[in-house]
Order: C-alpha cells, then sequence, then structure tokens
C-alpha cells in the first residue's frame, strides 16, 4: 500500500512539474513576443527611415515590400505559437494577418492602385489598434513619437469603427415596400430614420436585387438628396421590372463635420 502512495504522489509530483513546466513556457512565450515585437517594429521603422533620408533608394512597392518583411521575418514564427494569456494568442495573429494584408496590398500597387491603397489602409488600422493595445496593456515600449502617430491613428479607427455599427444597425431596420406596380414595373419605398446620432453630408443606398440562385440580377441606387441630419426621416425609393426573390443593401456615406 504504501509502495503504491509512493507511486501515485510521484506521478502528482511529475504532472505538476510539466503543468508548472508548460505555464512558464507560455509565459516566457508571452515576453518574448513582446521583445520580438518591439525589435520588429524599429526594424520597419528604421528602414524606413533610411528611405526617408536617401540613405536605401527604390521604388515605393519595392521598399514598402521590404518593410514588411522585415516584420515578418521576426514575428511570424508566433502565429502558431502557445501564449500564457489567450488575448495575447489572438493579437499576434491579428498583427500577422495585418501584415499579410499589408503584403497581399502590393500586389496590385501597378495594376489597381486604389485595392492597393484599401487593402494597405485596412492593414496600418490593424496594425495601429493592435500596437496601441500592446503599448496600453502588455508593456509594449516604444518611442513616444511613434506612440503619438499610432494612438491618433487608432482613435480614428474607433470613431470610424463607431460610425459603421451606427449605420449598420440603422440599415438593418430598413423595410421596403412595394407601393405600385403597373405596366410590368414595380415601384418601392421605405421611410427610414436617422438614429445615428451623426448628420450624413452624404448617403447613398445600393439596392441589390437577388434571384432564387442566389444571383445578383440588378444593382440599383437610391440616394439620398442632400444632408440627412440625425433625427430626420428620408423616403428612399426604387423601381425595377426584373423578377428577384430577396433585396440586400449597401450603404456608402460620409459624415458632416
Amino acid at each position: 500500500m504504501k509502495k503504491l502512495l509512493a507511486i501515485l504522489s510521484s506521478f502528482i509530483i511529475c504532472l505538476s512539474m510539466v503543468a508548472c513546466s508548460s505555464s512558464d513556457e507560455s509565459k516566457s512565450q508571452d515576453n518574448a513576443f513582446i521583445k520580438d515585437i518591439k525589435k520588429s517594429f524599429e526594424a520597419r521603422s528604421n528602414y524606413l527611415d533610411d528611405v526617408e533620408s536617401g540613405k536605401v533608394t527604390s521604388s515605393e512597392n519595392e521598399y514598402l515590400k521590404e518593410a514588411v518583411k522585415k516584420e515578418k521575418e521576426i514575428i511570424e514564427k508566433y502565429n502558431d505559437a502557445e501564449f500564457d494569456s489567450p488575448e495575447l494568442a489572438k493579437l499576434s495573429k491579428d498583427y500577422i494577418n495585418a501584415l499579410n494584408t499589408q503584403e497581399e496590398s502590393l500586389k496590385y500597387y501597378s495594376s489597381d492602385y486604389t485595392k492597393f491603397d484599401k487593402l494597405w489602409t485596412e492593414g496600418y488600422d490593424q496594425r495601429s489598434t493592435i500596437l496601441t493595445t500592446l503599448i496600453d496593456k502588455f508593456g509594449l515600449v516604444i518611442s513616444d513619437d511613434a506612440i503619438e502617430e499610432l494612438k491618433t491613428n487608432a482613435q480614428v479607427v474607433a470613431e470610424k469603427n463607431d460610425t459603421k455599427e451606427k449605420v449598420d444597425k440603422m440599415l438593418k431596420n430598413i423595410k421596403f415596400k412595394k407601393v405600385k406596380d403597373e405596366y410590368g414595373w414595380k415601384y418601392y419605398e421605405a421611410v427610414v430614420e436617422n438614429t445615428t446620432g451623426l448628420d450624413l453630408e452624404y448617403f447613398y443606398l445600393d439596392v441589390k436585387l437577388i434571384d432564387s440562385d442566389d444571383v445578383i440580377i440588378e444593382s440599383i441606387p437610391s440616394p439620398v438628396d442632400g444632408t440627412w441630419a440625425n433625427g430626420k426621416k428620408v423616403k428612399l425609393t426604387f423601381s425595377t421590372d426584373k423578377k428577384f426573390k430577396k433585396l440586400e443593401w449597401t450603404a456608402d456615406y460620409s459624415i458632416k463635420e
């Protein structure tokens, strides 16, 4: 019996040692990532400083590609790493994905500059938001100038996302009703209140008609004429001679300053 208890005790001690070892390794991984994200960010920043000073000369798409590469080669190893902090694990993956987005954008630099700019900006917005979180919550230390730039952009991103949430909520409440049917044409309208808390200087609804095969058969604009003040109602309309199964819509808009 004593021998059995001794074996069990040894087994429990071994499990505890393994668990402690695993926990220590995860915490060490957390610390290593913070050190490496600092190193990768500074490698990119220093390289771009050399570009700006003329020490490095190359075309914009080439030096941007190299800038992304300098970060990725340091931190992409953390993509499948185990962290003690689940939040840090997600942030590391999201940051690497943001770098991948910027890398992907460069494929369109020459052929579709608008798409390049959109993807590049998305990557930068994600990076600035994540780096700000790492600074505020996980002790990342970088230069004061860099912190100010990142936090300013992260605030802009937060405001943009907040506005998008408010507009998306309003869009979900839109209900088009058929008000007339003549000569093969059907007329639809929806009365919508601006519930965003913001004055919309420009608002354009793109209504998509979708058939039973889930194919978009027509896209119809339904704009608001002039500024759409908060709390005011407008009537959105469209007409079509097409047969469709359902409607979907997206909006393009700008906020009045």
